[in-house]
Parts: C-alpha cells; structure tokens; sequence
C-alpha cells in the first residue's frame, strides 16, 4: 500500500483529510501489507502499531514530511525542479518496491537518493531545500520485516 496525505502520530488521511487507517482503531487493515506513507509522523506511532497487529512493514516518517517547490511551476508540477528533488527519491522507493527488492533496499536506494540530492542542493547553494532535504532523510524510518518483498 502507499499513501500520498496528511498524518499524525496515529493516523493517515486522504482526500479532504478523511481518516484512512487509525492507530488503535483499524490498523489491524494493514495485516500481511508492505505500506509506504509519505504523511508527516505516521510512522512514529502508527507504523508500530500497525507490525504489532501484523503489517509485514511501515515505512514513513518520524518527523513531518517537508518538500519545497517553486511558486511559479504550481500549475506545471513536472517543470519543477526543486519539487523533483524531495519526491524523486520517494517514487524511487515505491520503483524499488514494484520491481521486487526488499523494504531494506528500497530503503537504501531512496535514503541515497536523499543524499544525492542532499548534495546537489548544497552545491547549488539552495539552503532551504539541503536543510529540509537532510530533515527527511533523517526522519524516513522503516518498522517491520526489513526483508519484506512485494510478490
């Protein structure tokens, strides 16, 4: 499973903030799945919870999800450069993941992808994003079986 929205400590929504999976509540629905949630702090609590009651693995953030964008590209995402250098590395997780590596690489190839980006953020001076893009990858955690594998 792989969510795009907004959390906390114990939940993840979806559009218009509609709560998807609640920890303590429904979480028992994340049972034999591999989930990746790129949703502030989801998986400080709820990602826990969610390998007690039985997910194979939570991977998410700690800590909020923070990612910068250029003002002037908000109609035309793809053109955004910036944007690219804080989603990038998730869609890499989720590439990873479908084409049939473990949580644990997957895990690895977007945290390097992190640091590659990390990088070139920095040598371009851009601060804002190496400063926001070193939070992320210091927040992005993974519970559960580490050797997990999608088929």
């Amino acid at each position: 499973m792989f969510w795009n929205g907004h959390g906390d400590d114990n939940i993840v929504t979806g559009h218009k903030n509609e709560p998807l999976v609640i920890a303590n509540k429904n979480d028992y629905l994340l049972k034999n799945k591999i989930v990746y949630a790129i949703s502030c702090r989801s998986a400080k609590n709820l990602g826990r919870e969610a390998v007690e009651k039985g997910a194979l693995s939570y991977t998410g953030y700690d800590d909020d999800f923070i990612f910068c964008y250029e003002s002037n590209k908000t109609t035309k995402p793809l053109e955004d450069n910036t944007a690219k250098l804080f989603l990038e590395p998730s869609l890499l997780f989720i590439k990873s993941l479908l084409k049939n590596n473990t949580v644990e690489e997957s895990l690895n190839r977007a945290k390097d992808e992190m640091k590659n980006n990390l990088k070139k953020a920095y040598s371009e001076e851009d601060s804002s994003s190496s400063r926001f893009l070193w939070w992320n990858l210091k927040h992005m955690i993974s519970h559960g079986n580490q050797s997990s594998k999608l088929s």
